[in-house]
């Protein structure tokens, strides 16, 4: 639990670790360790459950949302709204967010609708999604704010970066990727070969850089 005290069977709390491949500490980085490593523990950031000898990891600690004293899993959030035709599965992240003129945290939600949803549907969709989470999870969501598909930030793994998607966003540079067509693909093979070329004339001696 956060007090450090080991939870019981089924009570999810934060995933510590130790053993003799455990790292020592981070290179040059003191602070970093200290806050990581507890008594030759290492907190992972995940969090998880024990039940019946098995370990189960629900989630991240960082993207818990704590609003209003209460701890809320942003999954749950997601999932309720996958139900509705004009979201994508999959396509959702539940973050949250202190606005300066605010003066507690706000839940917030970005869903991609989904391609065959119009484009005029997102005062809709926002409804529906809020109507879907209420009643799923009796979790109040403050915003909504309907995305293009394919404009939810990922790592290399497909999972939805949360974090991220709400620095995009208030920086302005939450975008859908640039659509495919034929310019594209021949600009893109176009860099790629003139890489390729750059890099055999290097190999070669041919021509050098500076």
């Amino acid at each position: 639990d956060p007090s450090g005290r080991e939870q019981g069977e089924a009570r999810v709390g934060g995933v510590w670790v130790r053993g003799p491949s455990l790292m020592k500490e981070y290179l040059n980085r003191p602070d970093s360790t200290a806050e990581a490593l507890r008594e030759g523990w290492l907190d992972t950031g995940d969090l998880g459950f024990c039940l019946h000898g098995e370990l189960y990891i629900t989630g991240r600690a960082k993207d818990v949302l704590i609003v209003r004293g209460q701890n809320h899993d942003p999954a749950e959030i997601e999932r309720a709204p996958w139900v509705l035709p004009a979201v994508r599965t999959g396509c959702t992240a539940a973050v949250s967010h202190r606005p300066d003129t605010g003066e507690a945290e706000e839940i917030w939600l970005f869903v991609e609708r989904s391609r065959s949803a119009p484009h005029d549907a997102d005062k809709e969709i926002e409804r529906a999604c809020k109507q879907e989470i209420l009643k799923a999870t009796a979790v109040a969501v403050d915003r909504v704010v309907v995305l293009q598909p394919g404009t939810l930030p990922r790592t290399s793994s497909g999972k939805v970066r949360r974090a991220e998607a709400l620095r995009q966003y208030l920086a302005s540079e939450l975008a859908p990727p640039e659509e495919v067509s034929v310019s594209w693909l021949a600009k893109s093979w176009l860099q790629s070969w003139w890489a390729h070329f750059r890099w055999r004339l290097r190999r070669r001696g041919g021509w050098q850089s500076s």
